[in-house]
């Protein structure tokens, strides 16, 4: 090995160490700033995913029976209390009987790709994980879960490999799985429990095409259970149609996850 060589290692893993740090400083930062919220509606607890601490918003449910558990999974760039998705379904379906726990995702930075995001999977599933068993030890007698964007490939295949029990519905909220995206086709293909697949009507032509694949894969697969939504008037983000958005989910997984 050169002398050149002998400098450079150490640099590169300085660097590989100090970003690292960075990603774990800023994400304690955001957790620090949901905690101190003033309109956080809820609680901020801890999870333990691959031997550090994750933070996630609980929030009980608010009146009539308790129907089960909701887990909750922000897109790349967002947060666990995201206002235009994330936060009007936990709030939401919490006031309609689902207790909900909204995980905090690896921080993601601007610019940062889809595929960039994909390479976080293994963090990503250890915290939905960490988010089942926590609200297993709950005894809620069924779960749900609702994944936004890119997190919803991620959570689609961990699932279809191996679903918990008390796993009763998925909710994949535009979803990104493509053409070529051979692992989540063959997800979409392999998933046999209540899927609602809800995209908004004025996405890019891009996302429309997803959606038709979306449901080519899932029909293929023969999942009877499987519902394709185009949300009248959305777009990207749903911003606007956050009301809309929970009267779809809320009305699905009361109708899907019957005892």
């Amino acid at each position: 090995m050169s002398r050149k060589t002998l400098f450079i290692l150490p640099l590169a893993l300085l660097m590989s160490a100090s970003a690292g740090n960075a990603d774990l400083l800023a994400e304690q930062r955001l957790s620090d700033t949901l905690r101190n919220a003033p309109d956080l509606r809820g609680d901020v607890v801890e999870l333990q995913a691959e031997g550090a601490a994750v933070a996630a918003i609980f929030t009980a449910h608010q009146r009539g029976s308790l129907r089960g558990g909701v887990v909750l999974l922000h897109d790349r760039g967002e947060n666990a209390d995201h206002r235009e998705v994330i936060r009007p379904l936990r709030l939401g379906l919490a006031e309609a009987g689902w207790e909900t726990l909204s995980v905090q995702l690896p921080i993601a930075y601007r610019d940062e790709s889809s595929s960039a995001w994909q390479a976080r999977g293994t963090s990503i599933r250890a915290r939905l994980q960490a988010a089942l068993d926590w609200l297993r030890k709950r005894d809620l007698e069924r779960l749900a879960i609702i994944a936004h964007g890119d997190s919803g490939t991620l959570a689609l295949q961990q699932l279809a490999a191996k679903a918990p029990p008390e796993l009763a519905a998925l909710v994949l909220i535009n979803a990104t799985v493509r053409r070529d995206d051979a692992a989540g086709l063959d997800a979409l293909r392999d998933f046999d429990l209540p899927l609602l697949d809800i995209y908004p009507e004025r996405g890019s032509a891009q996302a429309l095409d997803n959606a038709a694949t979306r449901r080519a894969a899932a029909v293929s697969g023969g999942n009877t259970a499987y519902r394709q939504v185009d949300l009248s008037g959305a777009r990207a983000g749903f911003r606007g149609t956050e009301d809309a958005l929970l009267a779809r989910v809320r009305g699905w997984l009361a109708a899907s996850t019957k005892p």
